[in-house]
Protein backbone atom coordinates (compact mmCIF):
# COMPACT_ATOMS: atom_id res chain seq x y z
CA UNK A 1 0.00 0.00 0.00
CA UNK A 2 3.12 2.73 0.57
CA UNK A 3 4.50 2.11 -2.89
CA UNK A 4 1.13 2.70 -4.34
CA UNK A 5 1.08 5.95 -2.59
CA UNK A 6 4.34 6.41 -3.20
CA UNK A 7 3.60 6.14 -6.45
CA UNK A 8 0.82 8.03 -6.69
CA UNK A 9 2.53 10.82 -5.16
CA UNK A 10 5.75 10.77 -8.03
CA UNK A 11 2.89 10.73 -10.63
CA UNK A 12 1.63 14.14 -8.72
CA UNK A 13 4.76 15.79 -9.31
CA UNK A 14 6.02 14.61 -12.69
CA UNK A 15 7.55 17.27 -14.72
CA UNK A 16 4.87 16.81 -17.71
CA UNK A 17 1.45 16.13 -16.97
CA UNK A 18 -0.38 13.34 -17.69
CA UNK A 19 -2.36 13.43 -20.63
CA UNK A 20 -5.62 11.85 -20.37
CA UNK A 21 -6.41 9.05 -23.93
CA UNK A 22 -9.92 7.89 -22.74
CA UNK A 23 -13.25 8.82 -20.38
CA UNK A 24 -15.91 6.81 -20.37
CA UNK A 25 -19.20 6.23 -18.21
CA UNK A 26 -19.56 2.83 -17.74
CA UNK A 27 -23.26 1.50 -16.29
CA UNK A 28 -24.41 1.25 -13.98
CA UNK A 29 -22.79 3.83 -11.86
CA UNK A 30 -18.84 4.26 -12.65
CA UNK A 31 -16.32 6.29 -14.84
CA UNK A 32 -13.16 4.76 -16.75
CA UNK A 33 -10.15 7.20 -16.59
CA UNK A 34 -7.32 6.35 -19.11
CA UNK A 35 -3.60 8.10 -19.15
CA UNK A 36 -1.21 7.64 -22.10
CA UNK A 37 1.34 5.84 -19.35
CA UNK A 38 -1.21 3.25 -19.30
CA UNK A 39 -2.83 4.01 -16.37
CA UNK A 40 -6.46 3.46 -16.13
CA UNK A 41 -8.93 4.10 -12.93
CA UNK A 42 -12.56 3.33 -12.59
CA UNK A 43 -14.49 5.74 -10.18
CA UNK A 44 -17.56 5.38 -8.83
CA UNK A 45 -20.43 7.57 -8.63
CA UNK A 46 -20.27 7.31 -5.02
CA UNK A 47 -16.77 8.19 -4.89
CA UNK A 48 -17.12 11.19 -7.03
CA UNK A 49 -20.26 12.52 -4.72
CA UNK A 50 -17.92 12.23 -1.83
CA UNK A 51 -14.70 13.29 -2.38
CA UNK A 52 -15.50 15.99 -5.66
CA UNK A 53 -16.39 19.38 -4.18
CA UNK A 54 -19.20 20.66 -4.23
CA UNK A 55 -20.00 24.38 -5.97
CA UNK A 56 -23.02 25.45 -3.96
CA UNK A 57 -20.44 25.14 -0.74
CA UNK A 58 -17.56 27.35 -2.15
CA UNK A 59 -20.76 30.26 -2.66
CA UNK A 60 -20.32 32.68 0.07
CA UNK A 61 -22.63 35.41 0.98
CA UNK A 62 -20.35 39.02 1.51
CA UNK A 63 -22.87 41.99 2.55
CA UNK A 64 -25.98 40.36 0.29
CA UNK A 65 -23.33 39.54 -2.52
CA UNK A 66 -23.02 36.10 -3.76
CA UNK A 67 -18.98 35.73 -4.19
CA UNK A 68 -17.09 32.71 -5.17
Amino acid sequence: MASAMGMAVRRLHAAQPLRMTKLAVRPPKSVEVEFADGSSFHLSAEFLRVYSPAADSKIRSVAGEKVM
